[in-house]
């Protein structure tokens, strides 16, 4: 005799994702579906770059890695050349390139620990700062 097996509610998932899959590829079911619109990669990010765009938020290596996320050594080898800021440090750069001020207020705001700040401020900050 065989053991009943029990399925979990994974195993149910995957088993009704596959059966889907297959139904649409057999042209039984249309998919849900949206298009995106990428942005390009971000830029590559020069040593004298990011000491500009640093300078132009008028703060500290240590304080730019804080609000990237990396450590003050990291910013440091950045701006002598000794290594480059990877994808999403160099879309971070990017932005606060672009637009400082709301760089600066996004960073703060998300960076904080309590959420009601971050909920009050949001609404507002869009506002402002959207073109």
């Amino acid at each position: 005799m065989k053991k009943a097996q029990k399925t979990t509610a994974l195993g149910q998932e995957i088993i009704a994702s596959l059966k889907e899959g297959l139904e649409h590829a057999q042209g039984k079911i249309e998919l849900r579906s949206s298009t995106v619109t990428l942005p390009d990669e971000p830029p590559k990010m020069s040593k004298k770059a990011i000491k500009e765009i640093r300078k132009q938020l008028n703060i500290s290596q240590a304080v730019l890695a804080r609000l990237l996320g990396v450590s003050a050594s990291v910013v440091r080898a950045w701006e002598q050349g000794q290594s480059k800021p990877n994808g999403s440090a160099s879309r971070l750069l990017q932005i606060a390139a672009a637009r400082p001020k709301a760089f600066m207020m996004m960073v703060s705001i998300l960076g904080r620990k309590e959420e009601k700040a971050y909920y009050r401020g949001i609404e507002d900050l869009f506002a402002q700062h959207t073109p």
